[in-house]
């Protein structure tokens, strides 16, 4: 498997490259007032409308207080004909993963990285967190009264 690689806060998370759609920075984002504080707004790609979420948010880590809070480093994730786009930290690269090869996942990682989370890859350097799209989409959606990103809003 391919993955895409992405650090939010100090965890770096891959996520299979068939479920991103595309991976760019952000600047013009719509506010959703009264929304989950979760969402940071809505962005238009390509004339699609999609939801974008704090990624720390998801993983249950404290927000990069050195980010700026008008520009985002974006994944779009995509799963079962939904999109959502999901606020990180720092693009990072793309990784060659062998699934059969992945570690457990260790107790010491943070509860909502654990959470979406299907194994650790070892790599030369550091460790990645390989996470589930899926467990993601659910993650949101139970998280923002239990709709999909999209009816929500």
């Amino acid at each position: 498997m391919h993955a895409v690689t992405v650090q939010i806060a100090n965890i770096q998370l891959g996520i299979d490259v068939q479920e991103v759609q595309e991976v760019w920075r952000v600047s013009d984002v719509l506010p959703v007032p009264k929304s989950s504080p979760m969402i940071i707004g809505l962005i238009n790609r390509r004339g699609a409308v999609v939801t974008l979420v704090h990624g720390h948010h998801i993983i249950d880590v404290p927000a990069d207080t050195n980010a700026r809070s008008d520009e985002y480093e974006v994944v779009i994730l995509v799963h079962g004909g939904e999109h959502v786009a999901v606020a990180v930290s720092r693009l990072v690269d793309t990784i060659e993963v062998a699934t059969d090869e992945l570690l457990p996942i260790p107790p010491t990682l943070a509860q909502g990285a654990q959470r979406i989370a299907t194994g650790v890859h070892a790599g030369s350097d550091k460790f990645t967190v390989i996470v589930s799209a899926e467990k993601i989409f659910e993650y949101v959606r139970t998280s923002t009264s239990g709709v999909s990103p999209m009816e929500e809003l």
